[in-house]
């Protein structure tokens, strides 16, 4: 065990240590979501492939001292071609550390050689099971050996997804600040939650700290896809947090099959550049629409009085014009 802690010497059972902050990139550097998913699943399966079930073996020793965060007890049994085995639930000894967040373990396992992006029956990572149980510090550990953070279970949710689940912020915050060391212009969570309108993940992102305005290698923001697929919860959140509006959304609204997405847009001109707010106000004129009925539809209240005062301005200096 050439450099590995001195904590791996001691008897169980033990403490786990904290760990520095410090995590390892393990982001794809695809630009499309779609070309990074194929090799994802192809790496994914790959790991499965090598992993091999126990074979004349039951699920305990190995698995039981994995469990109980016993080191001694794994050292005397385990085997080094037992690094990566499967248990009747398909989990690997990675699996099982993870999931009760026994960290000399998982250090132990890795730096034998266990594979972290290997998959159990419902198609989790350890990474899932650490974000699952909220467990920070392993979480750490995963990401520092390379984990990928996007990985997606039988359900499609990434290990941010359980963590969301199960209300665990600091894990949603540990993710967010690797995903921003290691932004590689893709989507980022933000985004990919905005393509699933996933509006309740997408606020827990934004509390959590995630950068609204974030592009990826296509220059398109959360609130540009939100927009373009008709996702008008999405991009109502977006917007009241305060995402920007470029002259190119606008322009996607309107052309958009989603009307109801333009005169959303509509309702929130009054917080829009005057440049950017005339162009919009010129479009909705074309489709027929008018700021009254998209504030009234919105429910701005103050923005239709103040629009109602000013149609009765003009038409008080409307009518003294043509009277003189």
């Amino acid at each position: 065990m050439l450099g590995f802690p001195s904590i791996l010497s001691r008897k169980c059972p033990r403490e786990p240590k904290k760990l520095l902050a410090g995590t390892h990139s393990a982001a794809a550097h695809a630009v499309s979501a779609e070309d990074w998913a194929i090799k994802t699943r192809k790496r994914e399966t790959q790991l499965s492939r090598a992993a091999k079930p126990r074979k004349g073996h039951s699920d305990r020793g190995i698995f039981g001292a994995a469990a109980k965060g016993c080191l001694s007890e794994l050292e005397k049994t385990l085997k080094d071609n037992d690094i990566n085995a499967l248990n009747s639930s398909r989990e690997t000894l990675l699996h099982v550390a993870a999931t009760n967040g026994h960290l000399a373990i998982m250090e132990y396992l890795i730096s034998k050689g266990a594979k972290p992006d290997v998959k159990d029956k419902k198609g989790r990572t350890p990474l899932h099971r650490a974000a699952e149980k909220g467990h920070g510090d392993a979480v750490k550990v995963l990401l520092r050996c390379g984990a990928s953070m996007y990985s997606l279970d039988k359900e499609g949710k990434m290990p941010l997804h359980v963590a969301a689940q199960n209300s665990h912020g600091h894990i949603l915050k540990v993710l967010l600040r690797e995903e921003a060391r290691s932004y590689r212009n893709q989507h980022n969570f933000l985004h990919r939650a905005a393509l699933k309108d996933d509006s309740s993940l997408v606020k827990m992102l934004l509390k959590s700290g995630a950068s609204i305005d974030g592009k990826d290698g296509r220059g398109q923001t959360a609130l540009s896809y939100a927009l373009s697929r008709g996702f008008e919860n999405t991009a109502k959140v977006l917007l009241e947090a305060g995402a920007r509006v470029d002259s190119s959304m606008a322009e996607r609204a309107f052309n958009s099959n989603h009307p109801s997405i333009f005169k959303m847009l509509l309702g929130y001109s009054k917080d829009l550049p005057s440049d950017l707010m005339e162009s919009t106000l010129f479009k909705a004129v074309q489709k027929n629409l008018t700021p009254l009925h998209a504030a009234a539809e919105r429910g701005h209240l103050s923005v239709v009085r103040v629009l109602i005062l000013f149609l009765m301005c003009f038409y008080v200096l409307f009518c003294f014009f043509f009277s003189v």
